[in-house]
């Protein structure tokens, strides 16, 4: 399953938390970008991938 338009808006606000968060005044701005990827790109790897299949049934 892919995920929903509101699953997508609210991707969209955490990105924007996690953007603010890694361009803080004071912060590293050279190290913000690469700060930014290594903690949404597992989380939006996870919602893209949906949710877990359930194992195939033997019959």
């Amino acid at each position: 399953m892919t995920p929903s338009l509101g699953q997508g808006g609210y991707q969209a606000v955490e990105g924007g938390v996690v953007l603010a968060h890694h361009a803080a005044p004071g912060g590293d701005l050279a190290a913000g970008p690469a700060g930014y990827s290594a903690e949404r790109v597992p989380r939006t790897t996870d919602i893209a991938a949906g949710p877990p299949r359930p194992p195939a049934s033997r019959t």
